[in-house]
């Protein structure tokens, strides 16, 4: 039990080693031979009493990088929202989906992004030769990894993440209309064809616990089952002003239950 609860503690710093050990076995610095004259204790004495400063304008950088990348894609979101015109309730997925890519992003990026504003306002030469004396050391090429980084993580995480902006639910006056992760289209489902409404207050996971996230429930003819909670944040209530809106157009019963398991759906017609 004693192993177990500190395996975390012990798995972190060995992880890290790790990487550091690989990182300095597959990508090296390459040659420690400097050029342009400049010895090491040179570099140490040029670059060390700075390192504070590029290093704060790498956490700038990252925060710059990570605030607008996050903005633009709940702005993007919205905007597939907006387009399906107007609406009386627009339902729209979590917004913590979008700090995973301006996190990785900021991570990867902010390296390269400081040391090329740097460049514009120095000599290339000073840059170059910081970042040799940087991957010296580190033990390894410190650009060349986060490179990899960007082309192994950043990149696939926005991707992925800009294949979620259309999501959204939006309710009109005979329809609602859903567009689904990486859709080009929105499928509408008219509140005439809905066969039963649910309201239930949250799930049960394996063992049997109980979470809390309201969330309303709509069938439709053809078998789907509309969610009100889908990709959203768990809520311990559901907005009133929906159920009202949904139940005076579907003209239909409300069933309420625990979770969904526990709907009688035999009691529906």
């Amino acid at each position: 039990m004693i192993l177990y609860s500190f395996s975390p503690a012990i798995l972190v710093p060995i992880a890290v080693a790790i990487a550091f050990a690989l990182l300095r076995r597959y990508l090296a610095p390459g040659s420690p031979t400097l050029s342009h004259g400049v010895s090491m204790a040179e570099l140490d004495s040029r670059f060390a009493s700075m390192n504070w400063l590029i290093y704060l304008g790498m956490l700038l950088v990252g925060v710059i990088f990570g605030s607008v990348a996050y903005k633009s894609l709940v702005a993007l979101n919205g905007l597939f929202a907006a387009s399906e015109g107007p609406a009386y309730f627009r339902l729209l997925p979590s917004r913590s989906i979008w700090w995973f890519f301006p996190i990785f992003g900021a991570l990867s990026l902010s390296w390269e992004i400081t040391l090329f504003i740097w460049a514009l306002f120095s000599k290339r030469q000073t840059v170059d030769l910081y970042i040799k004396w940087t991957s010296l050391k580190a033990g390894f090429d410190s650009t060349r990894t986060l490179r990899w980084m960007a082309l192994l993580i950043a990149l696939p995480t926005g991707v992925l993440t800009l294949l979620a902006t259309p999501m959204h639910t939006t309710v009109h006056a005979d329809e609602m209309r859903i567009r689904q992760y990486a859709s080009l289209s929105s499928l509408k489902y008219r509140y005439k064809d809905a066969r039963w409404m649910a309201i239930v207050k949250g799930f049960r996971e394996r063992g049997g616990k109980f979470d809390g996230r309201a969330e309303i429930l709509v069938k439709f003819a053809d078998g789907y089952t509309w969610s009100s909670a889908a990709n959203r944040d768990f809520t311990p209530t559901i907005d009133q002003k929906l159920v009202d809106f949904l139940s005076a157009k579907m003209n239909l019963p409300i069933q309420y239950a625990e979770t969904e398991s526990d709907l009688n759906l035999d009691q529906v017609h």
